[in-house]
């Protein structure tokens, strides 16, 4: 049996830590940079257009959850999890807008 010792255990611990701790601070980084994007995008386009409204929401959601800080409360992987999601829609909100801009 390959069991693990308690410093072993102790040791990937502190390492998924330090990954979820990275990957945090990168993701606010991110959507540090992806909200005013988005935003530009959404307010070019007329007001009350579908598109625009979701996107700003979705930056709206985003400058709350950078406000609310690195963890929130939370432990680092679950707040790595809520900004990814936010990243997500936000690259989404991007994509959908910028080919819109470019069909006009």
């Amino acid at each position: 049996m390959n069991e693990e010792t308690p410093h072993e255990r102790s040791d990937v611990h502190s390492t998924r830590v330090a990954t979820a701790e990275e990957t945090v601070l990168l993701l606010r980084t991110h959507i540090g940079l992806l909200a005013p994007e988005v935003e530009a995008l959404a307010l070019s386009l007329p007001q009350g257009e579908q598109g625009r409204c979701l996107a700003l929401a979705s930056v709206a959601e985003a400058r709350r959850k950078l406000r609310a800080g690195a963890t929130a409360g939370t432990g680092a992987a679950y707040r790595a999890e809520q900004l990814g999601r936010v990243c997500r829609a936000l690259i989404h909100h991007w994509e959908e807008l910028a080919a819109a801009e470019r069909r006009r």
